[in-house]
């Protein structure tokens, strides 16, 4: 009957191991998908303020460009119409190549950025 005891005893403290652990890795899993979203978050915010720095800095360059070409040709219509269709051409030509200048990067960036921490991770416990 002792032995019986010490057993449930031994079944019922290696129950509560097996929760705890199981628990234990909900939680690393649960920090570990807040830790990559948070980076990829951090990256798209960072890449959003540059660009819109980037584009205002592009506005005055493209307005300065008009009133330049304007000026040298006596006509400020035509230093706009001009810039203009600068633009023109290089949105189709973003537009035409979106694929590989868009979409390509940015999957590429995101699956990076998921499967870097995880790397990283790997190399640490292996060095310790």
């Amino acid at each position: 009957m002792k032995e019986a005891d010490e057993l449930l005893e031994n079944a019922g403290e290696t129950l509560e191991y097996v929760k705890l652990y199981a628990q234990q890795k909900a939680d690393m899993i649960k920090l570990d998908v807040t830790e990559r979203s948070s980076k990829i978050l951090s990256g798209v915010v960072t890449n959003i303020i540059s660009a819109i720095v980037g584009i205002i800095v592009l506005l005055f360059l493209s307005v300065t460009l008009a009133l330049f070409l304007g000026q040298l040709w006596n006509n400020w219509a035509l230093g706009f119409a001009i810039v203009s269709l600068l633009y023109i051409i290089i949105g189709l030509s973003i537009y035409l190549m979106r694929e590989s200048l868009i979409t390509n990067p940015i999957v590429s960036f995101v699956i990076t950025k998921m499967y870097e921490t995880h790397d990283e991770n790997e190399n640490d416990s292996n060095q310790a």
